[in-house]
């Protein structure tokens, strides 16, 4: 939690389509200050996913990431 009360927080929970509707395998990534954080860590677990897939097309790694997100 925010260490000020008065504070608003920014909570990153993680969905993916795979998992469509199963709240089970949600998790919550973290709690951030402010939004511009909370952004950067949306886009690193996206800069993640697409660096693991190297050997694909990007119109291949485009689908999956539609599919499964």
């Amino acid at each position: 939690m925010s260490e000020d009360p008065g504070r608003p927080t920014y909570v990153v929970f993680v969905d993916d389509n795979y998992h469509y509707m199963d709240e089970t395998e949600r998790y919550r990534l973290g709690e951030f200050a402010d939004c511009q954080s909370a952004v950067e860590a949306c886009k690193r677990i996206v800069d993640e996913c697409l660096t693991q897939n190297r050997n694909r097309t990007a119109s291949e790694i485009l689908s999956e990431y539609l599919m499964f997100g």
